[in-house]
């Protein structure tokens, strides 16, 4: 594998050794050929250009490895345009972040405060950061999924306690069980996630699901002390 790598990267790394006599090395660091803020410090340190079209993130530390026993590095910096995976020839947007929220940011859940608080703060981020880097060509958004089919739901431990003061608890978890295990694929969401990174110009807030989306257009659509009381009446 190695070997052929080689080979077929010959040409074009005598290319960039000729064009590296007097312009910008073979190996350079990615603000050389994308300089702005997020290049110029240290988010890039561990990927690198081979010349001005290849561009290598090793892996570099101990990631958790696919199905196929390959090792998976997350959070590498795609430059705006079009990128290919050279081993397996998927097509990556560049410039763009995908976060990964809930339609629990919207649409806060009964005894999943600090949850949804979190996810309502994914969505902050998120279009706050649409603001601040949309100068250097990178586009921001999140996806924020209902309830998905996963074995999120066995692998939960759950306490009792406090359910002698709080009536609903016991009731409401048991409804949020039920709802995950008949929630959607985890593969509807993949599909939205693909979309979102593919689009040339993606979304702020992707919904998945069509009842979710409903959910969500209710909500903004209705006063908040409104929705508040029917979503406290689904988990009472």
């Amino acid at each position: 594998s190695y070997l052929k790598l080689k080979s077929m990267l010959m040409p074009y790394t005598y290319t960039i050794a000729h064009e590296a006599i007097d312009g910008k090395p073979m190996i350079r660091a990615m603000f050389l050929d994308y300089p702005n803020d997020y290049t110029l410090g240290s988010a890039t340190q561990y990927q690198f250009m081979y010349g001005p079209y290849f561009l290598v993130a090793p892996v570099y530390q101990d990631t958790k490895a696919d199905e196929q026993g390959n090792d998976v590095r997350h959070g590498i910096y795609l430059p705006e345009g079009k990128w290919v995976d050279y081993y397996n020839g998927d097509v990556y947007a560049g410039g763009r972040i995908i976060n990964l929220s809930s339609v629990a940011a919207p649409i806060a859940i009964p005894y999943q405060s600090f949850y949804s608080a979190a996810k309502a703060a994914i969505n902050s981020l998120t279009l706050a950061l649409r603001n601040e880097v949309r100068p250097f060509g990178i586009q921001v958004c999140a996806v924020q999924p209902g309830d998905i089919r996963t074995g999120f739901t066995a692998a939960r431990k759950k306490s009792h306690a406090g359910s002698h003061i709080y009536k609903s608890l016991d009731h409401a978890v048991a409804v949020m069980e039920h709802d995950e295990q008949n929630g959607m694929a985890p593969e509807a969401v993949a599909k939205v996630i693909l979309k979102a990174a593919n689009a040339k110009k993606c979304w702020a807030l992707y919904t998945v699901g069509a009842q979710y989306k409903l959910f969500t257009l209710i909500n903004k659509l209705l006063p908040a002390t409104t929705v508040n009381w029917l979503v406290g009446k689904i988990y009472r």
